[in-house]
């Protein structure tokens, strides 16, 4: 979620004309998430090296011992607090040159459209470093990325879509391209929990159906630029699925 609120928050600057100034981070937050993710490295893979240290702030206000916090700049004064995207672009037009604003929460997702937040060219930009990665998908045919979200979620639970769900939606995206070339990205397990909740075998059935499946991705990077750039993606309810479906211009 923290990518997926630093998308919407770049994406709604550039929409008002305005520089993307950062993050504040909470002492709190740790660059390793509840998920095992690395958010420093995420960044610096994503918008390029130093990235994490550029675009990430502390804020005085926050007590902390920890060294690794303090390796943050301060951000400067803001000028205006806004409490979320709503609030913010409600005082938009009035905002002038110079001015530095706060917008701690930035959830265009809830909102009644992303249209015109995400024109392509902000795509590009935003994929410039995805796109420079190799693909896995046949040249020639229609490329078709699905995340079925599992490692966090205990099986029988409403949030894990069920696999007769996307078995569906490839049966019908064969339908329009036969030939697609269909890869699954999925993980087995979470540091939510400390046994694996699912295994290898739990995707049979989609290897059956003719789906490259791949698990468990050390560089959540690699999965992100073919959901990103694959001509079909099928998301999950997930950030992880929300992320690169803003940066995908199929």
């Amino acid at each position: 979620h923290r990518v997926a609120n630093m998308l919407n928050g770049i994406a709604l600057a550039n929409k008002h004309g305005m520089n993307f100034g950062g993050m504040i981070r909470s002492a709190s937050t740790r660059w390793v998430s509840e998920h095992g993710v690395d958010f420093a490295r995420l960044l610096d893979g994503m918008f390029g090296a130093g990235a994490s240290i550029q675009l990430m702030f502390r804020d005085s206000q926050f007590m902390s011992r920890d060294p690794e916090y303090f390796a943050l700049k301060l951000h400067r004064p803001w000028t205006a607090e806004f409490r979320d995207d709503k609030d913010f672009e409600k005082a938009a037009a009035q905002l002038g040159a110079g001015d530095h604003v706060y917008v701690p929460i930035c959830a265009l997702h809830t909102g009644p459209s992303l249209v015109g937040y995400f024109p392509q060219t902000l795509q590009a930009v935003l994929t410039e470093s995805l796109a420079l990665r190799p693909l896995d998908f046949a040249p020639g045919r229609a490329s078709v990325a699905i995340h079925v979200r599992r490692g966090d979620l205990r099986k029988g639970t409403d949030r894990a879509t069920s696999d007769a769900y996307y078995f569906r939606l490839v049966e019908a995206i064969r339908g329009l391209e036969p030939d697609a070339d269909v890869h699954v990205w999925s993980s087995t397990s979470s540091t939510h929990h400390q046994e694996a909740l699912w295994k290898s075998a739990d995707f049979d059935g989609f290897r059956e159906r003719g789906m490259h499946v791949h698990l468990d991705d050390e560089d959540l990077l690699d999965p992100w630029a073919h959901m990103a750039r694959a001509d079909i993606f099928v998301s999950s309810m997930s950030y992880f699925s929300y992320s690169p479906a803003l940066l995908n211009s199929g």
